[in-house]
């Protein structure tokens, strides 16, 4: 019971939030601790760590031990990575998913970010460059818009063969955890670290989407907004750092961003009726805005339209955050052409499709439909702050 974290003490997911957000993490921290060491605000062994001050308590700051940029280098060169099993996507992203960083998949409802998510949670534990201490590798599933399909990871899952015991088994190491609000995913978050003590075979945390608990409950109180933001990024980033070759993978939806010359229009998350071919008076952009992108090290913008000519969906991958981003990528508006970077010699913008297998590279007649701009409709402009 001790060891017991406080989000799952039964209290409610205000309580819950407030306690962690102070520090109290676990049971125990509330053993022996009267109201006005609680009203302190930390548990009593952090007291003890930090000076008296009147009633109050100043922590001492933790110690940050700095390492060498060649050190830094070397860790993320050697770092696994987790294939999308879609090369092309692979190639965008240099070797595919890193660990020690947050990923993240941005786009429009219905581009494929879900059944990304779905499929780096299967193809993690096919990884043959992931070391565990014993057993098999897992991952971590949060899922904040219940779109997580049991039965669509299971045809996924006959990439790896025909047999159920093995499908069986590849989902029965996804652990999925459903917080709807922001305080209960705060506390998801918060005790990840703890989950992860118990489970030190999880290498993947897939975030999907990590701006849905967020559009709700906080009005127009954009610095608290913010706030909140910055204490996931920042939480989500420790866990990735720390060490355990955990890969941290963020869905995120988009907002449409007005123009300059129509100021008076608030930003506003897309909704499902939206289309990517909907006509709008601004361009669409990463929701969260800059408090979450600091955060994310590679960023996907996957997006969809249909092709004039054959009339069939066509979704494309362009990265817009990474080392090999194409220069004026980060700041340009995002058009539907292939770029070209002369400095990687790969292109930062790929097609795909979904198919009963997951995600796979676009075929080669999508290919040539891609290149044609002047084949393609209703081209909305995608912009990376």
């Amino acid at each position: 019971m001790a060891q017991t974290s406080i989000a799952n003490c039964g209290f409610s997911a205000s309580q819950s939030n407030l306690l962690i957000t102070h520090g109290f993490e676990k049971a125990k921290d509330l053993e022996d601790i009267g109201p006005s060491d609680l009203a302190k605000g930390h548990p009593p062994e952090q007291q003890q760590q930090g000076q008296s001050k009147g009633n109050s308590v100043v922590l001492l700051p933790q110690r940050v031990v700095p390492k060498s940029a060649w050190e830094i280098f070397q860790n993320s060169a050697n770092a696994p990575v987790i294939s999308t099993l879609c090369k092309d996507i692979d190639v965008l992203l240099g070797r595919g998913i890193e660990s020690g960083c947050i990923t993240e998949f941005c786009g429009s409802p219905g581009t494929g970010k879900t059944q990304m998510g779905m499929q780096l949670c299967l193809s993690v534990q096919q990884s043959e460059k992931i070391i565990t201490k014993g057993g098999a590798v897992e991952a971590v599933y949060i899922d904040t818009e219940g779109s997580f399909m049991p039965d669509r990871v299971m045809s996924m899952a006959s990439v790896f063969g025909d047999d159920d015991n093995k499908a069986e088994d590849l989902l029965s190491h996804i652990h999925i955890f459903r917080p709807f609000t922001y305080p209960q995913l705060l506390s998801t978050i918060k005790m990840l670290p703890n989950f992860i003590s118990q489970h030190p075979n999880v290498k993947l945390i897939i975030v999907d989407s990590i701006s849905a608990p967020l559009r709700h409950g906080f009005n127009k109180e954009m610095q608290r907004r913010s706030a909140s933001v910055h204490e996931l990024g920042a939480t989500l980033l420790q866990i990735a750092k720390s060490g355990n070759g955990i890969a941290v993978v963020c869905t995120n939806q988009v907002t449409t961003k007005p123009f300059q010359h129509q100021p008076q229009q608030q930003e506003t998350t897309q909704s499902p009726s939206q289309s990517d071919n909907t006509p709008s008076e601004g361009i669409l952009v990463p929701a969260l805005g800059d408090s979450w992108s600091q955060f994310v090290a590679y960023r996907i913008a996957f997006r969809m339209f249909v092709d004039f000519i054959t009339r069939q969906p066509v979704r494309i991958a362009t990265l817009m955050k990474g080392p090999n981003a194409f220069p004026s990528q980060q700041t340009a508006a995002y058009t539907q052409s292939q770029q070209y970077s002369q400095s990687t010699g790969s292109f930062t913008s790929v097609p795909f499709v979904i198919s009963d297998r997951g995600v796979i590279d676009g075929q080669q007649s999508e290919q040539n439909s891609f290149q044609s701009n002047d084949q393609q409709e209703n081209v909305d402009s995608l912009q990376i702050t």
